[in-house]
């Protein structure tokens, strides 16, 4: 199959079908999104959708993993926690945040959810230089009730509209209690 053509301008493909994914997912994030209404909202046709994915599940997944980078998330976790020297969060990692917490929602899909627990879970890996499948016993249970409790408090932020406000949020032991677990120290991010 020939390569799609390039814009001369703008975004390129790829990154509309990310963007139209998140809005079409903020619009009902319990419906499933179809490539009709995908390429459609993207100004791309089905052969371009094709081209680079070979479904919607395959660019929810690298959606979500281009939001989660092992530094990005762990200065996310530093600025809810309110750490020293994270006093603020720029415009794209707030919705990034926004948009992670979505995802972790009740009003997320249950297959968007397992991707984002992946996702989490490969980040924290790859930040804490861990392999969780080569862990003793104790310390992967110790690191999915961690991660459980991350994904809580994201499905948190999102229904109770603390995203507005996270001052509250930054008087809570939980995050701090829960990135050590997995081995994030938000004091080592600076």
């Amino acid at each position: 199959m020939a390569r799609p053509r390039k814009d001369a301008e703008g975004p390129g493909a790829k990154a509309r079908m990310h963007e139209a994914f998140w809005e079409l997912l903020a619009e009902d994030p319990s419906a499933s999104v179809s490539v009709r209404e995908l390429c459609a909202r993207a100004h791309v046709n089905k052969n371009a959708f094709y081209y680079h994915y070979a479904g919607i599940e395959e660019l929810a997944g690298e959606a979500l993993r281009g939001m989660i980078s092992p530094d990005g998330l762990a200065h996310i976790m530093a600025f809810i926690q309110g750490a020293p020297g994270e006093e603020s969060a720029s415009e794209d990692e707030l919705l990034a945040l926004r948009r992670i917490c979505l995802v972790a929602s009740a009003e997320g899909t249950p297959a968007l959810r397992a991707m984002l627990r992946s996702s989490l879970s490969a980040a924290w890996d790859a930040q804490s230089g861990t392999d969780a499948s080569t862990l003793p016993v104790p310390a992967r249970l110790d690191r999915e009730f961690a991660l459980g409790g991350i994904m809580g408090i994201l499905a948190h932020l999102w229904e109770s509209g603390l995203l507005d406000d996270l001052t509250s949020l930054r008087d809570a032991a939980y995050p701090r209690h829960a990135m050590e677990l997995v081995g994030i120290n938000p004091s080592r991010l600076s």
